[in-house]
């Protein structure tokens, strides 16, 4: 077990690679574009790709239209088919990635697309109430994902936002003048961005006029100080004499949990398992970050979290699956010993699904446990067929190891057909032959691997369960039929 790992779902090759590159904020959209001349030449000389688009401009979470983001370039790369490439698509995400690391200040994002249903691999929700301390144990935390063998792209959600002017209104200069904030907020709105003056009806449509003064009194901070708010008085005040400008960074967004702030530090993973990765990061968090209080919490999310809780119930259902079946053979069987021996074969099967999983290097996943809930009620079936024949064999007069050795060639042949047949049936999901496979593989893995060893356990450890389990009760008939000739 501790060698194959645990993952929630296989990744899949969807043959697409998504980027995105980010320039400094507040950078030009004519820049971005240069920049995007560049990542066209280093695509270009990566052969596995076939067809590329980019968006100049991109979009932030309040504006769906493009250039809303003069800083950044998204990248949809279509892949050339399965078949036609030796790598997969994270493999030539990683390339694409090491060559854009190259170029000098683009923050470039790489991912390969698995199908949009599952959350990002690595995801740590950090809370507490204090911003400027979530924003150091996020870089932090970024800092050792980054020295984590396997992980890769790890990043925080916060960023500096965008640059802005900020204007403080000193209010005891301001009432001096007799003047209010919504006056100087409507004579910088006017300043900076126009009033509609009138409209202009043009072929049945009317057009708005909007006056704007001269751009060279709005261009930078010290021409925006100058700009005149008249007075009640009628006299004109400079802006600079009733407010303070400076430049700032206002946030983009501000995200909440449970009424507390939130960053969310996620990365992507590569060439090792989920588990592992995992483990590697809750041991490097526990040794190295220490944080200031209990209201400060990091707490695994993404795909581990949905990993954990998938296991949870697909143990249960396993556990209520090999109860109804037990259930069942007990009705049958008018007992609850001969289901008991018929039960045994179900985990002792598991070394067959573990060395399965171990020999085609597949970790552990919700594809492998949906496919030993299936195996639960398949492996009972020979088992079934054996013991249901040496107990009509006991009744016709047998004796018990005579039972046996008939019944183990007599059911041989049914026994290896219904086997054969389900296990050549799983072969090409087995294998992966086709595009899709990813899912199903690890479920026909263990079905096949499993039911090969649960085949053996049924034609060896089965009789010979059968065997002592009989042999026991003959002596205890012996021995009570004695007793009662001697009590006579």
């Amino acid at each position: 077990m501790p060698f194959i790992g645990t993952e929630f779902l296989p990744a899949q090759d969807q043959s697409t690679v998504s980027v995105t590159a980010k320039l400094p904020q507040g950078t030009a959209l004519e820049a971005t574009y240069e920049k995007t001349e560049e990542i066209n030449e280093i695509l270009k000389d990566i052969p596995e790709v076939d067809l590329s688009s980019v968006t100049v401009g991109g979009s932030n979470n309040f504006s769906g239209s493009a250039g809303s983001n003069t800083n950044q370039a998204t990248y949809n790369i279509l892949l050339k088919p399965v078949d036609e490439r030796d790598r997969s698509d994270k493999e030539i995400a990683d390339e694409i990635r090491n060559k854009l690391n190259d170029i000098p200040s683009v923050d470039a994002t790489v991912s390969s697309s698995e199908g949009g249903f599952t959350g990002d691999p690595i995801s740590l929700e950090i809370s507490g109430p204090d911003l400027d301390e979530l924003v150091r144990i996020s870089d932090q935390t970024v800092d050792i994902l980054s020295e984590i063998d396997g992980v890769r792209e790890p990043e925080s959600s916060y960023n500096d936002g965008n640059p802005e002017v900020v204007i403080s209104i000193n209010r005891d200069k301001a009432s001096q003048y007799g003047i209010g904030s919504a006056q100087i907020s409507s004579t910088i709105s006017e300043a900076t961005q126009g009033v509609v003056a009138s409209q202009l009806a043009r072929d049945g449509e009317e057009l708005n006029v909007r006056l704007l003064i001269d751009r060279k009194d709005t261009a930078s901070t010290s021409d925006l100080e100058n700009l005149l708010i008249k007075s009640p008085t009628g006299t004109t005040v400079p802006l600079k004499a009733v407010a303070d400008i400076s430049r700032g960074q206002g946030p983009s967004q501000i995200t909440r949990e449970d009424r507390l702030r939130e960053i969310r530090v996620t990365a992507d993973i590569i060439g090792r398992d989920l588990g592992s990765i995992t483990d590697d990061i809750e041991k490097q968090l526990k040794s190295e970050i220490s944080l200031p209080n209990k209201q400060y919490k990091i707490v695994f999310g993404g795909q581990n979290e949905q990993m954990n809780d998938a296991f949870y119930k697909l143990s249960l259902a396993l556990a209520l699956a090999v109860v109804l079946v037990y259930m069942v053979m007990a009705g049958q069987f008018e007992s609850f010993l001969y289901p008991f021996i018929i039960m045994l074969s179900v985990p002792l099967t598991f070394i067959g699904i573990i060395s399965g999983l171990l020999i085609t290097n597949q970790p552990l996943g919700v594809g492998s446990l949906i496919g030993i809930l299936i195996l639960t009620g398949i492996v009972v079936n020979n088992a079934i067929v054996l013991v249901d024949y040496l107990q009509q064999l006991r009744k016709e007069g047998y004796e018990l190891k005579e039972a046996i050795l008939l019944a183990g060639p007599t059911r041989l042949r049914p026994i290896l057909m219904t086997t054969l047949t389900t296990i050549i049936g799983l072969i090409p999901l087995t294998l992966g032959i086709g595009e899709g496979t990813e899912l199903q593989q690890p479920m026909a893995i263990v079905i096949v691997f499993g039911l090969s060893f649960a085949t053996i356990i049924t034609l060896i450890f089965i009789p010979v369960i059968y065997y002592l389990v009989e042999k026991r009760k003959l002596k205890k008939k012996a021995k009570k039929e004695q007793k009662l000739i001697e009590e006579s």
